[in-house]
């Protein structure tokens, strides 16, 4: 139900991001199509999970929030290259993050103390709603704000960079296989009709089969978490495929980019653009153990 719900504030979104490409083209300007996206999925998230508004596409600049999770992403990267000993001296790098950590948690804080101060919501729910005023069913307790806050930064953070990802490079592969974009096109205009004040509904979008094949096949060659990691739990460690021994302690790293792209499981083309491996019949004999599209999960 809450699903359905979100469809109204999505459209409003997809509908921005469609007149920003239009007047971009129009005035014969390329598309930064990963910022413009990264635009799409920080106001989608923001408007469905708590009724805020960034308003990304009115500014031609990123986003504040979006600069700051940036730096600190960045500098996180960084520091796992770097020796231990060499981080407790990086001053400068701590400071520009918790700098911008600042940044991040006092926009999220407006946030939760605009909708505080606004009230519970009128004729909807979203995420934050359910924050604020939901409690434990068997201790009664709600959510401090600090919790609230951790939790808006996680849907924030984690939820609106991967999907970006995944939009830039199925535009990325449409772009470079036109036959495959007129095929999905010729899907969209079927199933929502060519007129364009008809909002899509929740049903039609779960009609868009081939749609779905294209973001399936795209997080195969480009999953949003590369890479995942695994220890033995046994003290005694353990030997995997009967020949190599790990021993307790040690964490084997999963490389999601060389198992979903493994010719000896996805064929010789395993290389190439195919959203047809993911028709429904293609679908059955995919081997569970070859496809983590988001980290260890679906």
């Amino acid at each position: 139900a809450s699903m359905r719900a979100y469809v109204p504030d999505m459209v409003e979104m997809a509908q921005q991001l469609m007149e920003t490409f239009e007047r971009q083209s129009r005035a014969g300007r390329a598309i930064d199509i990963p910022a413009e996206m990264t635009k799409l999925t920080l106001d989608t998230i923001a408007l469905c999970g708590f009724s805020y508004r960034f308003n990304s596409f009115s500014q031609e600049e990123q986003h504040p929030f979006v600069e700051a999770m940036v730096t600190v992403l960045t500098e996180q990267q960084n520091s796992v290259a770097r020796p231990a000993a060499l981080n407790k001296v990086m001053i400068g790098a701590k400071r520009r993050v918790d700098a911008a950590s600042k940044v991040m948690n006092d926009i999220v804080s407006e946030i939760i103390s605009s909708r505080r101060q606004a009230g519970p919501l009128q004729g909807r729910e979203d995420l934050l709603e359910h924050m604020l005023h939901g409690v434990d069913k068997q201790t009664g307790e709600s959510l401090p704000d600090e919790n609230i806050r951790a939790q808006c930064l996680t849907f924030l953070v984690a939820g609106h960079e991967t999907t970006s990802g995944l939009l830039s490079f199925a535009t990325y592969y449409l772009m470079k296989n036109p036959q495959l974009a007129a095929k999905a096109q010729a899907e969209v205009d079927r199933v929502l009709g060519t007129d364009l004040s008809a909002p899509p509904t929740y049903e039609q979008i779960h009609s868009l089969t081939y749609v779905q094949q294209i973001l399936e096949e795209t997080l195969r060659l480009w999953p949003t978490a590369p890479a995942f990691t695994r220890g033995p739990k046994s003290e005694a460690g353990e030997v995997l495929g009967g020949k190599y021994f790990i021993p307790h302690g040690t964490g084997c790293m999963v490389a999601l980019l060389a198992v979903q792209r493994d010719k000896s499981v996805w064929g010789a083309d395993a290389d190439e653009f195919n959203p047809d491996r993911f028709s429904p019949e293609a679908k059955e004999a995919h081997p569970v153990s070859a496809y983590f599209p988001f980290g260890t999960g679906a």
